[in-house]
């Protein structure tokens, strides 16, 4: 596996913990555990969201950068 199809899967499990509300421990759990933030806390970081709203952005996946952008309005 790639370091790019890492990173595509890191931030589409992040996109899912934070915006889906999947569990990330499951998540953990999977063939390919990996998380583009820091789920153990209990909020991410402003920082880590917009890194990931920047990956979404760059992959031209608009729908999730509005997901996005409203979940830093309404909880960051």
């Amino acid at each position: 596996m790639s370091d790019e199809e890492i990173l595509d899967i890191a931030f589409e499990n992040s996109y899912k913990v934070l915006i889906l509300d999947y569990d990330w421990e499951e998540i953990m759990s999977e063939t390919h555990p990996f998380i583009a933030h820091n789920p153990a806390r209990s909020h991410a970081s402003k920082e880590d969201v917009k890194r990931i709203l920047n990956y979404f952005e760059r992959t031209e996946q608009y729908r999730k950068c509005q997901s996005i952008q409203n979940y830093l309005t309404e909880r960051l």
